[in-house]
């Protein structure tokens, strides 16, 4: 049975559920197959989900690839509920509100990325800057015992009547 033509490619109805599928929401719907042959000659399969109660259809992006439209069928005949429970809540995935609210999850997570990354290296940086800074410390303490060493060393080699004699 053809559903319809797009640049001269025919969707074709390969096959329709028996099962009615309930998403979270309590929403049930009936779930069919469609396929069409692409321009290399390979043949794409995939989901459509009707509602029973009205509403929003949904269907999957391509869920199978195949030499044949009869592999299609064969595949399809295989997908057992579980499949299509995945594959409805796959369907469901694909709503614009959907992308809407991953897409936002993705912004405020590379916003805590740019953060994080920005506190490793403002850590990193006040590490780098505490370093440099205790070695020019060490470097002025060893400069300072240098010039403590030759004064110290005058005051030893001094002769006996020019030392100070320390006070009782």
């Amino acid at each position: 049975m053809m559903l319809a033509t797009h640049r001269a490619h025919t969707v074709y109805f390969v096959q329709q559920y028996s099962g009615i599928l309930v998403d979270p929401c309590g929403r049930r719907y009936v779930a069919r197959v469609y396929s069409a042959c692409r321009p290399d000659d390979l043949w794409d399969g995939w989901f459509v989900f009707f509602p029973l109660d009205g509403g929003r259809t949904r269907a999957t992006d391509r869920e199978t690839t195949q030499s044949t439209l009869a592999a299609v069928r064969y595949w399809a005949s295989g997908i057992t509920t579980v499949y299509l429970d995945g594959a409805l809540e796959r369907a469901r995935a694909l709503l614009p509100e959907a992308r809407l609210a991953r897409r936002r999850a993705q912004a405020e997570e590379e916003e805590h990325d740019r953060a994080a990354a920005s506190a490793r290296q403002q850590a990193s940086e006040a590490k780098r800057r505490h370093r440099e800074f205790m070695r020019r410390r060490r470097q002025a303490s060893r400069r300072q015992r240098t010039r403590q060493q030759p004064r110290a060393e005058a005051a030893d080699s001094a002769p006996a009547s020019r030392r100070r004699k320390p006070k009782d």
